[in-house]
Order: C-alpha cells, then structure tokens, then sequence
C-alpha cells in the first residue's frame, strides 16, 4: 500500500505550517533552513512525505508569478553598464525605487525575489490549512507514482468513471476501460509502456490524479514492470479508508475546447447535421447478443461526438498518444457494437518508433483536426 497522509498526520504538518507563517515575509530559505531540523525531530515523517507536504504549502502560498514579474522590471532597472562607486550605485537603486514605488532597501530584496529560495513568504490568505497541505501533498506523491507507472488499473465502486476517462482521453492518453457488476475497471497506459514521449505522456497522466477527489470509491494499482525489478503498488479509498484529496479545479471538468470547436465547425458548415458532443458512453454486449470476440464484451468507447445525418449515426472520436495496436482495439470494439465511426488521430503523436499507414476508418491531423476534411469522410462523393 502507498504510504499516504492520513488525519494522524497532521500533527507534524502542522509542525511545518507553524515555520510557515513564524517566518512570514522572510525568503523561503529560511523556512527551508528549519524543516531540516524539524525532519529528523518527526518520525512518522520520512523524507519523501515531508518533502510532498513543503511543497504543498509553497504551492499553497503562491506568489511564484507575480515575483517573477516584479524581479525582472527590478533588474531590468538596477543592472547594466557596471558602477565603480558606491555613490553611483546608490543612485541607481534609488531611482530604481523611485520608479517602483517602493524603498531602496527593498529594492536589494527585489532583484532575486523570483528564486525558489529567495522568494518571500507570503500569506494571502492567511495561516494555511494543515488539512489541505496534506490533501495537495497526497497529489504529489500519487503524480510522482504515476509518472514512473508501466499501467494503471483504477476500479471506481462508487462515483462517476465517466469524468476521468473522458479527461484522459482529452489528453490523449491510451485509456481502457470496461463495467462488471461491481463498478468500472479502468486502465491506463503508464509512461514506461512507451517507446517515446514518456516525459509528455508522464505530464499528461499526472495531470488526471486531481480528478480522483470526485470519486467517492475507488482502488488504484500501480504496476512497474523494470528489467530488474517488478512490482505494484496499492491505493484505496472507501468509508472505511478515506483519502485526504482536494476538490478537483473546475477547468479539469469543463467540455474540452477540441471537442466545442468541433461540433461548432460542423455545425456552420453543415446545418442539416444533428449533432451530440459527449454522447453517453457505449457497451459492448449491453443491446444485443454477445459479439464474436466474447473477450470484448463489457468493454466501453466513450465517442467524444454523436452525428446524425438522415438517420445514420456516425461516432466520432478523438486520438491522441497511440500505437497501432490501440487503434486496431478501438476499432474492433465499434464493430462489435455495429457503429460507424471516423478515428481523428494525432500523427505527430504516435508513441512507436515506427509508424505505418492509419486503418481506413481513421482520419489522421497535426495540432488541430480539419473539418473540412471530417466533413467530406461523413459524406463521400
């Protein structure tokens, strides 16, 4: 199981966040200076978990953009050609002063504000909360889990699967999943599977384990497959087991703008056209007798858009990371449900060192997908 913050934590978090705000208005240095003093007086701290909790907090405090702003206008007044006496140094940092409104014995502290250490402490909302220092530290230590993962199986028992798997597939990220009796079973491709573009791809997952907040059930696998070590790492939250995460960002559950640009495209190009961004998502096996490929049967495709056009239904669905063998996959699942569907594929963003040529039912594009071209496969001459 990963070693995870809990509620029994939080005693020592609040350790950190007392130097936190003892310190307020101070470069972050200091702070840094005592939590290794405060490291080795915690115990039930090791190294990785403390580390998560630091820089939460300096996540939480902020200040990063704006300093970087104000450091370089402070450089871009105090240095240039060089002084040689103090008298003319100390009428350069006044007029530096003077033109940012501050005093000259701050403007010596603006000029490296913008660095990790020496930035100041900020407080803009006050005393930060121990309960989220930890919950933002959880995220941490899961992304860092993730980004070295060779698959992740997530089983959601109680919540919506739909939110995270259509986020993945926002990113392009080469997503599985399927539904049994007993919830949904998800599985991504981890960033070790990869031939290529591991670092993006790595990003890119990271950027789903916010999502985890939404769902109220759920267990999680981490599977490392090295050449000379294999193993797996648990995650599970439940009643009887919560997980300290935090409310997911509004911007991570907004309809993604490739999918909005699509549908509006289509739709000023072809008014006739019936058209349904995020359909619900298909399973394969649930309306009809089991396909030929019993092993596909309970699997899902999640169609990013729905297009009627006089009485035929046409799915299509977005393509980012992927390999041959994923888009054979896909494709075999809407056989065996019986529909229609155009594959918009990403070519720059294949994860094989060698690509061949894309299956009929696919639509390849760079950077953004071309309408016109959608168009014409929806309605050939």
């Amino acid at each position: 199981m990963m070693n995870l913050l809990t509620e029994v934590d939080l005693e020592w978090v609040e350790g950190i966040v007392d130097v936190v705000e003892k310190n307020a208005r101070k470069p972050w240095r200091v702070a840094l200076e005592r939590f290794d003093d405060l490291k080795r007086a915690t115990p039930r701290a090791d190294i990785r978990r403390f580390d998560a909790v630091v820089g939460a907090v300096q996540r939480l405090c902020g200040g990063g953009l704006r300093n970087t702003k104000i450091a370089r206008r402070a450089r871009g007044l105090v240095l240039g050609h060089p002084v040689f006496t103090a008298e003319h140094r100390g009428e350069r940092i006044a007029h530096a002063a003077l033109m940012l409104g501050t005093t000259p014995a701050e403007v010596e502290t603006l000029l490296w504000c913008d660095l990790p250490r020496e930035r100041p402490i900020e407080l803009p909302d006050g005393r930060p909360s121990e309960l989220e220092a930890a919950a933002f530290a959880n995220i941490a230590l899961l992304q860092r889990a993730v980004r070295r993962a060779q698959s992740i199986v997530l089983t959601v028992s109680d919540g919506d699967p739909g939110l995270l798997v259509r986020a993945a597939a926002d990113r392009g990220l080469l997503v599985y999943s399927a539904r049994d009796t007993l919830g949904a079973t998800i599985e991504l491709v981890g960033p070790l599977a990869l031939c290529k573009g591991t670092t993006v791809y790595g990003r890119a997952l990271a950027d789903l384990v916010p999502l985890l907040g939404e769902l109220r059930e759920w267990a999680m696998e981490i599977k490392v497959e090295l050449p000379l070590a294999s193993y797996s790492t648990h995650v599970a939250c439940g009643p009887d087991s919560p997980v300290l995460l935090p409310t997911p960002p509004t911007r991570l559950m907004a309809t993604p703008f490739p999918i909005l640009r699509l549908t509006r495209g289509l739709a000023r190009l072809e008014r006739s056209l019936g058209l349904l961004p995020l359909p619900p998502p298909l399973v394969v096996g649930a309306e009809r007798a089991a396909p030929a490929d019993s092993a596909l049967e309970g699997e899902l495709v999640w169609p990013d858009l729905a297009i009627d056009d006089h009485g035929r239904r046409i799915y299509v669905e977005l393509v980012g990371f992927w390999t041959r063998s994923h888009l054979d996959h896909k494709l075999a699942l809407y056989r065996a449900l019986g529909a229609d569907v155009i594959l918009c594929v990403d070519t720059a963003r294949s994860t094989e060192l060698e690509v061949g040529e894309l299956p009929p039912q696919a639509l390849g594009y760079t950077k953004l997908v071309p309408i016109e071209a959608l168009l014409a496969r929806l309605r050939p001459a």
